[in-house]
């Protein structure tokens, strides 16, 4: 997997600089392969039905970079408070509307204690 170098930049610099970045859905594997080697902990969501969880395959590769990876539920958050990143499963769950909405709002107030 390669990452644009513009968004490679900017997840760097913001690292680097200390402050806090949010990613949900499928972003935060870009943090993993940004930042793998300060081993942030992330979360892609959960494993078990395909149905239900249909990107699960995500975590392995996002471990694979050096990330460690949180299973939460799409309501959940992961923050990594060392690394100052807020991650929420969002559309990698294939839930209703208002479950990704729930868990969007609270990673930007988990955010927000960071700022």
């Amino acid at each position: 997997m390669t990452v644009d170098p513009d968004v490679e930049r900017i997840i760097s610099s913001f690292h680097s600089a200390g402050k806090p970045l949010a990613l949900c859905c499928i972003a935060p594997i870009l943090a993993a392969k940004v930042l793998g080697s300060s081993g942030p902990t992330l979360t892609l969501g959960n494993s078990g039905s395909e149905e239900d969880w249909p990107y699960q395959g995500a975590i392995e590769a996002a471990k694979s970079f050096g990330a460690n990876m949180e299973l939460k539920g799409v309501e959940e958050v992961c923050v990594d408070a060392d690394n100052k990143i807020v991650t929420t499963p969002a559309f990698m769950y294939n839930g209703k509307f208002h479950e990704i909405k729930d868990g969007v709002g609270a990673m930007v107030s988990e955010l927000l204690k960071m700022v």
